[in-house]
């Protein structure tokens, strides 16, 4: 059971250390040539600062694809949800 335990820990903090600050968001589409990765949706686990944290979500799951550069396509109505487009730009 103790090993079980660790296992899970080892697991879930290993989730977390992908960087992903270097992820750009914007309206536009990516400037130049850049290879689309495919459509990432973020979510907020509160109203709390709800928009930040559902696109750092986001751009957590386009760093984890190798991305650089998300097309935002939709909020939801209170912010708690994102949607968008993932690429990788050179």
């Amino acid at each position: 059971m103790k090993y079980l335990i660790l296992l899970v820990f080892l697991v879930l903090s290993g989730c977390q250390t992908t960087s992903y600050s270097h992820v750009q968001v914007a309206s536009a589409y990516p400037p130049g040539i850049c290879e689309e990765i495919g459509q990432v949706i973020g979510n907020a686990s509160t109203h709390e600062n709800a928009k930040e944290q559902a696109v750092n979500d986001m751009r957590f799951q386009a760093a984890r694809r190798k991305g650089n550069y998300i097309r935002l396509v939709a909020l939801s109505a209170h912010g708690t949800a994102a949607r968008g487009v993932a690429y990788k730009c050179p």
